[in-house]
């Protein structure tokens, strides 16, 4: 699975998916998807989590 999109469960602020890794050349890939309720969290905010999850997945020794 290359893509994951995820459903907010009922109760639910946000839900989080992430894809099987696949090649992409000489690395590998995963992507991650995030859906969340508008009315609880901005933007502003999703896209800070993801960068630093990004940045934690790429660094696990700094974990």
């Amino acid at each position: 699975m290359a893509l994951a999109i995820p459903i907010i469960a009922p109760g639910h602020a946000c839900a989080l998916a992430l894809a099987s890794p696949q090649p992409e050349g000489d690395r590998t890939v995963a992507t991650i998807g995030l859906a969340y309720d508008h009315r609880l969290n901005n933007g502003r905010d999703a896209v800070l989590f993801l960068q630093a999850l990004k940045e934690a997945l790429e660094s696990p020794e700094q974990l």
